[in-house]
């Protein structure tokens, strides 16, 4: 069964030039650092921005940069490593969520480097499910991909639905780079040598 978050078009951004940008990107940033490093905290910024009230009209490029700016205060890269697990991603986007004042929850699927360590595939595959089916963007870690060739190392991406393919693998709709790209999930849990992780918040006001 095929599943999308309900309102993708509230994480579609405007561009200066008239151009639509599927999600926030890294590029934003106005400096190399941050445009290089950027992602764990773009990712946190699309979460947030899709909790946010709707407007009639696709938010900017501009009003998409001033929360990527702030949340960058909190989802910080680290020199070396960027956020490179869920916890620095959590500290920080659990901080931010603080200050403005919003209960939320937070769940957590790593997916370890030692195989022996990882949950088993039915279980972050139905953590993805469950997320989609409550209408909840989900921030993607992947430290190494494996043989899924649209996907970067050491990245963080956003999911905003799930698709099953004829022979009952699950593929990820991911926004990356303004982009929607499709990624096996099953393929990428099998391969990937470093692993990553999956993180989702319920927001509340």
């Amino acid at each position: 069964m095929n599943t999308s978050i309900k309102d993708r078009d509230a994480l579609v951004i405007l561009k200066p030039d008239g151009e639509f940008h599927l999600g926030l990107d890294q590029e934003f940033y106005t400096t190399k650092w941050k445009r290089l490093s950027g992602c764990g905290p773009t990712a946190a910024s699309n979460l947030y921005l899709y909790h946010l009230p709707r407007l009639d009209r696709n938010r900017t490029m501009e009003e998409g940069l001033a929360i990527m700016d702030e949340i960058w205060k909190y989802v910080t890269p680290r020199f070396g490593g960027g956020v490179k697990n869920t916890k620095i991603f959590t500290d920080g986007m659990s901080a931010f969520l603080r200050d403005q004042g919003k209960s939320f929850t937070v769940d957590v699927i790593d997916v370890p480097k030692k195989k022996e360590l990882r949950k088993p595939l039915v279980e972050v595959r139905e953590f993805v499910r469950q997320a989609i089916d409550e209408d909840l963007p989900i921030a993607f870690l992947n430290l190494h991909n494996g043989e899924e060739k649209q996907l970067d190392a050491w990245h963080w991406v956003t999911v905003v639905g799930i698709e099953m393919s004829t022979k009952d693998e699950m593929y990820l709709d991911i926004f990356d780079g303004g982009k929607l790209i499709s990624v096996n999930l099953d393929q990428w849990y099998a391969k990937t040598k470093d692993g990553g992780g999956f993180v989702v918040y319920r927001i509340q006001d």
